[in-house]
């Protein structure tokens, strides 16, 4: 750590005097004449040597200067690994959507953002009779009563995990977040102490208190029936999205590793739902979520960050980017 990075209070922390839309920085490198800062808001930038006092140390508590640090530490892992992936492929750097261009790209396509009015009605539902599976919140009311911890509980007890497996499949019939073909037809097809052990499985995700990785497998294996393909990262993931949707994240792996190359460039991507990736793309999506946050964007939880993801992610995202005027 540089010597500026750190005192007898604990690491040092950066503003931008004017930009405070950047948020804190940490002092990244320092040459003869500029120093490079990496922000909260994902972004390096270069500050040259006769502007070296818009940059002033921000006071604040060891504890939660040490917390910023460690995520700005991530982000500056992050910006050096696109740099080098940006010098082997000249091409990635014209293809990658950065943070900034999906909230640029975002708040063109949905005025007001997370709580416009169009957001609300065409992607939560608020106010919509019609319950389409792309709306949000009428699936994640059924969810909240189905995938109770209590629920669960009395299903469990009452050994009835028979028909509470029928009710949760219900629910995610009514979402868009996993398939009825491959991945909800998977637990039509478990025999009752197959549906037993998947429904203690789910319940030790969602309320259990091991690490999280160790749930997550347990929960992989319990919807893996003797001689079955592992399940689908959506299914794995949707019980967790919909139930606790401010905690847990539902995948989708396509727009998992296109948000990655920004947010994440050194994750190794897997085919088959793994819980220490699991926890990494969690984190992930907590870290573009407080990004958002400090960008005036608030999403309501999770999913609406994944479904930021999804809209800035598609595939004539960058097109429609370019196509938008210049301020």
């Amino acid at each position: 750590m540089n010597p500026e990075q750190s005192n007898e209070n604990g690491p040092v922390l950066y503003r931008h005097v004017t930009m405070k839309e950047w948020g804190m920085g940490i002092l990244a490198w320092e040459g003869p004449r500029r120093r490079r800062y990496q922000f909260q808001d994902g972004r390096m930038r270069t500050i040259g040597k006769g502007h070296y006092d818009k940059m002033v140390p921000v006071e604040a508590p060891p504890e939660n200067a040490r917390a910023v640090v460690a995520e700005l530490s991530v982000g500056l892992d992050a910006a050096r690994a696109r740099r080098r992936l940006e010098k082997i492929d000249p091409e990635a750097r014209r293809e990658l959507m950065s943070l900034a261009d999906q909230t640029l790209l975002f708040s063109h396509e949905f005025p007001g953002g997370f709580k416009g009015e169009k957001w609300l009605t065409e992607k939560r539902g608020q106010d919509v009779t019609r319950k389409l599976k792309r709306l949000r919140n009428p699936v994640l009311a059924m969810a909240a009563e189905v995938l109770s911890k209590e629920a669960l509980d009395r299903a469990i007890a009452s050994d009835l995990c028979m028909e509470h497996m029928d009710a949760i499949i219900e629910v995610l019939k009514r979402t868009d977040l996993v398939r009825m073909k491959d991945e909800v037809s998977r637990l039509v097809d478990l025999t009752g102490l197959e549906r037993k052990q998947a429904i203690i499985a789910i319940r030790g995700l969602l309320y259990g208190e091991d690490r999280l990785a160790w749930r997550f497998d347990a929960l992989i294996t319990a919807l893996t029936p003797l001689g079955a393909s592992p399940p689908s990262w959506p299914l794995v993931t949707v019980f967790g999205a919909l139930a606790l949707p401010k905690e847990h994240v539902v995948v989708r792996p396509s727009v998992f590793r296109k948000q990655a190359q920004w947010a994440a460039p050194t994750l190794e991507h897997q085919a088959r739902p793994h819980g220490k990736l699991y926890e990494a793309y969690v984190e992930m999506v907590q870290l573009v979520d407080r990004s958002l946050f400090r960008r005036g964007l608030e999403p309501q939880d999770l999913i609406d960050v994944y479904d930021f993801m999804v809209v800035t992610s598609r595939k004539n995202a960058k097109l429609t980017l370019d196509a938008l005027p210049k301020e």
